[in-house]
């Protein structure tokens, strides 16, 4: 298995990414932090954790993970850990696919969180780990909670055919319903959830969308917006889940004057802070 150096070769490949978008000198309206961890030094520990967890809610003592097949590899478990890495200062935290794009401003999701704020989690009543917010104080007990479910029940009520991170959420919320935040509608405008000729049209019966998640790529590397033909959702409905390829396409010059021309007048805007952290808050070499 060669995810521990895919994992660092991503995120030593940043800076060559980061450098070439000259992203350091983007100037933007309001103060923007980016932080970029390496999380390879979780990965022996956290193949354990999953094991562990896994094993308890299947009710399975020889269970065994595989990560060489399959749609999912470890690297979907690590947005469990995210409260490991990320500073204690934060208390919710957004976690979004690649394939997610958003389509409006995110002040209004964080109002509904804001009315739900107590909750272990939020997400979409399609129950998509794809894009969630995550209550970083109390994110341990989503593991110590899975571990007390029937992730059997789970699995065949819900098809849930790999043991991926999402059987662990999914488990949660089926087994404690009232510790998880459903999102209205508008913020969870996924391909597999909305598919159906009962959801059109998009844009009369969900008039308030705040992303587009379209679940691409499956067992493929391919990126799924690159894309091209009937099976495309930009292209089948270039009227609503097509207006995401504007983002997708602009190039990032103009991204980075679009980014600049929004500063108020008189004001000097500020400069994206960049922080590379190679650790974390947890001590990984102790997995016992």
């Amino acid at each position: 298995m060669m995810v521990g150096k895919e994992v660092k070769y991503a995120y030593s490949s940043l800076h060559t990414i980061f450098n070439r978008i000259e992203l350091s000198t983007w100037i933007t309206r309001n103060p923007i932090e980016i932080h970029i961890y390496d999380v390879s030094p979780a990965e022996e520990w956290l193949e354990e954790k999953i094991v562990n967890t896994m094993s308890k809610g299947l009710k399975d003592d020889k269970f065994t993970v595989d990560y060489a097949t399959g749609v999912h590899t470890i690297g979907c478990f690590y947005r469990l850990i995210a409260h490991r890495f990320v500073p204690s200062n934060v208390k919710q935290l957004l976690y979004m696919d690649t394939d997610v794009v958003i389509m409006t401003n995110l002040e209004e999701l964080w109002k509904e969180v804001e009315s739900s704020q107590d909750s272990l989690f939020h997400w979409g009543i399609g129950m998509c780990s794809g894009f969630i917010i995550l209550n970083v104080p109390r994110m341990e007990e989503i593991w110590s909670l899975a571990q007390e479910t029937n992730m059997r029940h789970v699995v065949k009520t819900y098809n849930q055919k790999q043991p991926a991170d999402q059987l662990i959420f999914k488990s949660v919320n089926v087994t404690y319903p009232n510790e998880v935040h459903i999102l209205s509608e508008g913020w969870d405008m996924s391909v597999t959830l909305r598919w159906q000729k009962r959801h059109l049209p998009y844009a009369e019966k969900y008039p308030n969308v705040g992303m587009l998640h379209f679940n691409g790529g499956l067992s493929s590397k391919e990126a799924y917006f690159t894309k091209t033909g009937q099976d495309d959702w930009m292209v089948k409905f270039h009227d609503t889940w097509g207006i995401a390829n504007y983002t997708v396409k602009l190039p990032w010059s103009w991204a980075r004057y679009q980014s600049k021309s929004i500063i108020r007048s008189g004001m000097d805007g500020h400069l994206i802070q960049l922080h590379w952290n190679s650790t974390a808050h947890t001590d990984f070499t102790n997995t016992g």
